[in-house]
């Protein structure tokens, strides 16, 4: 394992809850821009990796989900996730870049929100 991989996964490991949730949306949203910036320069094929890792993203944030602890709120954000999957889904088959950041435009907000909540005092 080289040392930047160490890095992170020792990033991972040491961060509270919330902080690995920042951690997806942002891993979420570099993803789906970087499809978007393949299929942007006419590499369809490169957008590939970039929006199944967006989408793999996507599926660890719905597994996470726990309704009993807000069953509004993991409704709301499951349907979110399950249209997100299938925009990039689209966008990557039909190389439509606007899609995939219609995504990001979306998920920003909640990045937003709970980027905030991770900086509230405590």
């Amino acid at each position: 394992m080289n040392a930047a991989m160490k890095y992170q996964s020792r990033r991972i490991d040491t961060a509270s809850p919330l902080q690995v949730l920042v951690m997806l949306y942002q891993e979420l949203l570099r993803r789906s821009e970087l499809g978007a910036m393949a299929i942007d320069e006419g590499d369809r094929a490169g957008a590939v990796p970039h929006f199944h890792r967006a989408r793999e993203v996507l599926s660890e944030l719905s597994a996470a989900l726990d309704p009993r602890a807000a069953e509004k709120l993991c409704s709301d954000l499951g349907a979110i996730y399950a249209w997100s999957i299938g925009e990039l889904v689209s966008a990557g088959r039909t190389g439509d870049a606007p899609r995939a950041r219609k995504v990001a435009s979306v998920i920003e907000p909640l990045l937003e929100g709970f980027h905030s909540a991770q900086s509230a005092p405590r």
